[in-house]
């Protein structure tokens, strides 16, 4: 079994231009929204060199801000999301020091893609 928890945090950023409109320029700073991570799964091993991993995996943003210079704080309406995934995986062990890692996740949230598939080769000194 495992679980992990992890918290970002966004500092602001000042930009040339802020404004949607192509015709238009405007200054301005912008803070994307802190987000929280957290996941748990369980892993079972079929041999040494084989093991299947299922887990569940959450992150929470929350909504960004814009400001004009000088100005105040104003929240982007929707820019909040919650992307969940339900996480299926194989690791093998192709070495003492090399692993093949194969992911597939499936969005459970319309913020979340629909799928993923990762691959990953993890090398051990």
């Amino acid at each position: 079994m495992f679980a992990n928890l992890a918290y970002t945090h966004a500092f602001p950023r000042s930009f040339a231009d802020v404004d949607t409109d192509p015709q238009t320029t405007t200054p301005g700073s912008v803070k994307l929204g802190d987000a929280y991570t957290y996941g748990a799964g369980v892993a079972f091993a079929f041999n040494e060199r084989t093991s299947l991993s299922l887990s569940f995996s959450d992150k929470l943003s929350a909504k960004a801000s814009l400001r004009a210079p000088k100005g105040r704080w104003a929240k982007v309406t929707g820019s909040d999301a919650n992307a969940a995934a339900f996480n299926m995986g194989v690791t093998y062990a192709l070495s003492r020091h090399t692993t093949l890692v194969t992911m597939l996740g499936i969005g459970l949230t319309p913020d979340a893609p629909n799928f993923t598939l990762t691959f990953k080769i993890p090398y051990t000194l």
